[in-house]
């Protein structure tokens, strides 16, 4: 017969001693299981470790918790606020409700508290995890064998808890401890697509780089070098081609009256470009085009050269006298990317990352200009939709090409890993996919 093992949360053990203490000298006025504050603070502890670094606040995802636990959430927060163990930022009402996160002045002494068979808790978490797991069957072929793979595999948990033992950061030893926890409780396994983006969540993607090492098995990781800017370049091809074929006064509201010819470019991408950013973004985009169409080409393809060589970070430090390191090119792409094009504060407008913004644009200013209009109707939409280009390229063509000839990958968003045996075919399949769909075989990088 199979015997259920406890499910285990992590909690700080000051936090978890403050709070028994706390329940005797003055217990809520409502019925509680110690457990359900245990599962709240777990679960502020994960949102608070894996967080981005200007995150230091969290939402709390208040249906979440009523699915799981047996108590109130908004009755149990308020307790752990009450007493200290959680705070909470602003509130705007209609706009912004409040964030939380854990009292800094506890220590992050990471401590295991096991929830036993048989209590509601484990009850209700076991039944969470079952009914993630009920959408596998609904998955395509070639998905079913890569979750079967991810199920499969195989992590030296011991070398890992060595490696991670010796870091000196606390609240990243806690970080890769959960992760590897994760992994060596099947239950926690999980293979699921984000509904926004497309893209691929598993346990590995989510598993710090230094960790992936610990993977048992021998394995060489190929991925797409300079992908984000690689991806937007081919968007932004597009809707240069787009633009080429368009006349200012054939845009009219009415979408229907748009020659699709003039879109195909964008056909497998399954997105039309005028509903998606806008039909001014689009008219902005034909006056560029039309007012500086020798210059803006010239400046798209020497992006286009440097995404397509893999060197982008490279070209730019040059072109800046090495004033930034790769590192910090790399993260300044990204500000440009995925940042809003201005907030406001205090009836004052700001842009965000605003010195970032303005030396990228000294090196590719009519780049940045694009993106900045593509980003003026919601500055979500254009991260998001390179997110689905690069999932349809990986996860809808190239891992499905890999199945059917034979070879399950593991997915890291923009990079694959395959048996060594695998890998000359895994990369031919690669590079005939971007060919197919691009006419152009970008740089990517082996790790053996």
């Amino acid at each position: 017969m199979k015997i259920n093992q406890p499910f285990k949360l992590n909690v700080p053990e000051s936090i978890q001693y403050s709070l028994v203490k706390y329940l005797q000298d003055d217990p809520p006025g409502f019925k509680y299981d110690v457990c359900d504050f245990y599962f709240i603070l777990n679960y502020l502890l994960y949102k608070q470790i894996f967080a981005k670094e200007n995150e230091e606040y969290l939402k709390i995802n208040y249906n979440h918790l009523k699915s799981v636990i047996n108590s109130k959430p908004v009755d149990c927060i308020n307790y752990l606020r009450n007493g200290e163990f959680i705070i909470r930022d602003y509130y705007i009402k209609g706009e912004k409700p409040y964030y939380y996160k854990l009292n800094p002045k506890f220590d992050f002494d990471l401590n295991t508290v096991s929830i036993e068979p048989g209590s509601k808790l484990f009850d209700r978490i076991q039944n969470r995890y079952k009914n993630k797991r009920a959408h596998f069957n609904r998955l395509e072929p070639h998905l079913k064998e890569m979750k079967n793979r991810l199920m499969k595999l195989q992590f030296d948990y011991d070398a890992s808890k060595n490696y991670i033992s010796k870091n000196p950061d606390i609240k990243k030893q806690i970080a890769y401890l959960m992760q590897i926890e994760a992994l060596a409780d099947k239950r926690l396994r999980y293979f699921t697509r984000n509904k926004t983006n497309n893209r691929l969540y598993t346990n590995v993607t989510n598993l710090k780089r230094e960790l992936r090492e610990f993977i048992k098995g021998d394995f060489v990781n190929i991925d797409l070098k300079n992908s984000q800017p690689f991806f937007l370049g081919q968007l932004l091809i597009c809707l240069n081609a787009m633009a080429a074929n368009f006349k200012l006064d054939e845009i009219k509201r009415d979408l229907r009256d748009i020659n699709n010819n003039t879109i195909l470019c964008c056909s497998f991408l399954k997105f039309d470009p005028l509903k998606t950013f806008g039909i001014k973004a689009i008219k902005s985009i034909l006056l560029i085009h039309q007012k500086q169409k020798n210059s803006n080409l010239v400046n798209l393809k020497e992006f286009t050269d440097c995404v397509n060589a893999g060197n982008l970070y490279e070209y730019v430090g040059n072109y800046l006298n090495e004033k930034y390191k790769r590192d910090e090119i790399k993260n300044m792409m990204f500000e440009v990317l995925f940042s809003q094009n201005v907030v406001h504060q205090n009836f004052t407008k700001i842009i965000p990352f605003e010195n970032e913004k303005k030396v990228f644009a000294k090196v590719f200013p009519f780049v940045a200009e694009m993106v900045k209009i593509l980003k003026n109707k919601d500055y979500k939409i254009l991260p998001v939709l390179l997110q689905k280009i690069e999932s349809y390229i990986f996860i809808d063509c190239i891992a499905k090409e890999l199945v059917n000839a034979g070879i399950v990958p593991i997915t890291i968003h923009d990079s694959v890993m395959v048996e060594r045996l695998h890998k000359e075919k895994t990369i031919e399949i690669i590079r005939n996919v971007f060919f197919q769909k691009f006419n152009v075989i970008p740089l990517f990088h082996i790790s053996e």
